[in-house]
């Protein structure tokens, strides 16, 4: 977890002669600053730890939802055609249930017209 910080600062004081191709580091809290010199001209370079912890956090965090946006998950869907055993009874049943009470339904509607007209209902 990263965590703040109040900042951190370095300074340093360094003579130019002494100054050479190894750094003069110094280092104050969370923050590193270091000298050197390379002909005419003077490097300084300076890092926080802190910032370094970050950008290796958010590195991760873009790496893991670049994985998670890449990868795929495919769901193969299967549909059984088949009816168990068991159930085809009952689905028989049914059946005839069904096309019993249409038939018996169809048949006192047909009686009925009959008997209205006549009165007898």
């Amino acid at each position: 977890m990263l965590t703040a910080r109040p900042k951190d600062s370095v300074s340093l004081s360094e003579v130019l002669d002494r100054l050479g191709p190894k750094p003069t580091t110094k280092t104050s809290g969370g923050a590193t600053l270091s000298l050197s010199r390379n002909g005419n001209q003077i490097d300084a370079k300076c890092e926080c730890e802190e910032l370094k912890a970050a950008v290796t956090l958010y590195k991760e965090i873009i790496e893991f939802y670049r994985e998670k946006e890449t990868r795929t998950d495919t769901t193969q869907t299967v549909v059984e055609k088949e009816i168990p055993g068991w159930m085809k009874p009952f689905l028989y049943l049914g059946i005839v249930f069904v096309v019993g009470t249409f038939l018996l339904a169809f048949l006192y509607i047909r009686k009925l017209p009959g008997r209205i007209i006549s009165g007898s209902l």
